[in-house]
């Protein structure tokens, strides 16, 4: 293994080929003026820096990591829908829903890790 791609789970909309879109690593996203360090494909081989960063001093954030090991950023303009927003609230569930047929309807994936009802 060589790379890995990363995305965090409250970003439900994700495109098909982001791996492609994202390669070579290290490669992040811009979606409506925003960086999202977490949307990113990294090399294996950076993972000595990765220790460094989380072991020393200051400011243990992903950006600050990113910028360390040379990230490239890819801009994924869109128009309307932004395939990279976060789900925080069950409104913001219901709205991408909406708008991404693809998804998960509201509750589901709570009722599938859980097994209770809502």
């Amino acid at each position: 293994m060589t790379a890995l791609l990363t995305a965090p789970c409250d970003t439900p909309c994700l495109p098909r080929g982001l791996g492609a879109l994202l390669w070579p690593p290290p490669c992040s996203v811009i979606s409506g003026g925003r960086q999202h360090h977490l949307i990113a494909t990294w090399p294996v081989s950076c993972a000595a820096v990765l220790r460094a960063v989380l072991s020393g001093a200051g400011s243990r954030s992903v950006g600050r990591f990113a910028e360390q090991i040379g990230i490239r950023y890819v801009d994924v303009a869109e128009g309307g829908f932004d395939s990279f927003v976060n789900v925080n609230t069950c409104e913001d569930l219901r709205q991408v829903t909406e708008a991404c047929p693809d998804t998960v309807p509201p509750g589901e994936h709570i009722q599938r890790v859980s097994k209770k009802p809502i």
